[in-house]
């Protein structure tokens, strides 16, 4: 396993990627996640690149419907959520400041 440690301020955060599974953990503020299924309806490459995560979830996430498969949570300190293998993600901090540890499995 990896281990990396981040901290980012309100409304910064990681675009829509993909890697192999890991878990992610809050250690302060608060950390929103968008995550889509490996097989699912949306390509993660139709998202702009050139936006932010913080754009996209205020004016495109409430256009989509439950058809588009786009999964959400939010974590808060102590708790840990478990991303699988090769599903597309994106994370939005919510926190003032949001500092974090992710463990991404090495999957050979």
């Amino acid at each position: 396993a990896a281990v990396s440690f981040g901290c980012g301020g309100m409304g910064s955060g990681v675009a829509w990627h993909r890697h192999g599974p890991g878990f992610s953990e809050v250690l302060h503020g608060a950390k929103r996640w968008f995550l889509l299924p490996a097989n699912g309806p949306l390509d993660m490459h139709s998202f702009d690149v050139n936006r932010s995560v913080a754009d996209w979830a205020w004016n495109d996430l409430p256009l989509l419907g439950p058809d588009a498969g786009v999964q959400e949570c939010t974590i808060y300190p102590g708790e840990i959520l478990y991303f699988p293998h090769n599903w597309p993600h994106a994370t939005l901090n919510l926190g003032e400041y949001t500092a974090f540890s992710s463990t991404f499995i090495i999957d050979e």
